[in-house]
C-alpha cells in the first residue's frame, strides 16, 4: 500500500518511517511533505492508499488538504491516520468523528493498533472529516457524531440522541426517531466524549441527553424520558438530579 506522510516535524516523520519499516513493511512510503501546498501536490501525484496527516501544519491544517482533495478528486478514498499533539478540542473532534489518530510522541503499540484498522475496506471518510472540521471550526454549531456499526457509518446530530445504554463492550444508541444503533464502543467511551455536551451518566448502564428528561419519580428512583423510557438512577446521582434538573416535575 502506497503511503504519504504529511508532517512538519522531521523527527516525527523519521519516527513514522522507522515504525513502518518495523511493523508494516507492506506500506511503501512514496513521499513526504511538511506543508499544505506540498502535501496536496504529492497526494495528487501519487494518489496513495494511506495518508499519515499531522492535524496542524505550518501553513494551515491537514483538513485544508482534505477539502481540496474532496473538491478535485471526489472519488479518491484514502485511508487516514491523523497525528496530533495533545490538544483536548482536537482529540474530541477526532473521537466524535470516529477518525483514527495517533498522539505525539507516537507510541509503538498505538501505532500497531492503528495499522490493524488499515486492513478494513476503504470507505468514504469525508462525512467524518466534515464532522471533525465542524467541531474545530464551528464550536457553537450543532454538533454531530459518527457512529460505526458492523455494516454502516451513521452521522448523527447530538441533539437527536435520546440516550445510550451499555451492552457489554457495545453501546445501544437510541435516537429520537426511535431508531437504535448498536456501536462497538463502550458506554464509558461515550460518557467521556459527551459529558460536556449535555449528557449525564445516571447509572453504570445508562447515559442520557438531559434535553429528553421528562420526570424524576422519587419513590421509585426512576427517571422518565420524553419517549416513555424509564431508567434507574444510581443512588449517588440522585442528588444531581434534584439539584441540576430544575425543569423536572416531581410526581
Amino acid at each position: 500500500m502506497n503511503t504519504i506522510i504529511i508532517e512538519d516535524d522531521n523527527s516525527i516523520r523519521k519516527g513514522i518511517k522507522i515504525l513502518t519499516e518495523r511493523y508494516a513493511p507492506h506500506l511503501q512510503i512514496v513521499a513526504e511533505a511538511g506543508t499544505v501546498t506540498k502535501g496536496f501536490q504529492e497526494i495528487t501525484n501519487h494518489k496513495p492508499d494511506v495518508l499519515f496527516l499531522d492535524v496542524q501544519l505550518t501553513d494551515g491544517s491537514s483538513f485544508d488538504i482534505l477539502t481540496q482533495l474532496h473538491t478535485n478528486f471526489p472519488s479518491y478514498k484514502p485511508r487516514l491516520i491523523f497525528i496530533t499533539a495533545y490538544q483536548e478540542y482536537a482529540i474530541k473532534a477526532l473521537k466524535c468523528s470516529a477518525l483514527d489518530y495517533l498522539l505525539k510522541p507516537i507510541d509503538p503499540t498505538e501505532f500497531k493498533n492503528a495499522l490493524q484498522k488499515l486492513k478494513q475496506p476503504a470507505q468514504d471518510v469525508y462525512p467524518q472529516v466534515e464532522v471533525c472540521l465542524d467541531y474545530i471550526q464551528k464550536p457553537n454549531h450543532d454538533k454531530k457524531i459518527a457512529l460505526h456499526t458492523q455494516t454502516q457509518n451513521y452521522i448523527v446530530p447530538l441533539k437527536d440522541i435520546v440516550r445510550c445504554e451499555s451492552d457489554t463492550n457495545y453501546t445501544r444508541v437510541f435516537l429520537k426517531n426511535e431508531k437504535v444503533i448498536l456501536v462497538s464502543k463502550t458506554l464509558k467511551s461515550f460518557d467521556e466524549l459527551l459529558h460536556t455536551d449535555g449528557f449525564e451518566r445516571i447509572h453504570q448502564s445508562h447515559l442520557v441527553n438531559v434535553l429528553y428528561i421528562k420526570t424524576y419519580h422519587k419513590k421509585s428512583g426512576l427517571l422518565e424520558l420524553t419517549n416513555g423510557h424509564q431508567l434507574p438512577i444510581a443512588t449517588r446521582k440522585r442528588e444531581y438530579v434534584n439539584r441540576v434538573l430544575e425543569k423536572i416535575v416531581e410526581v
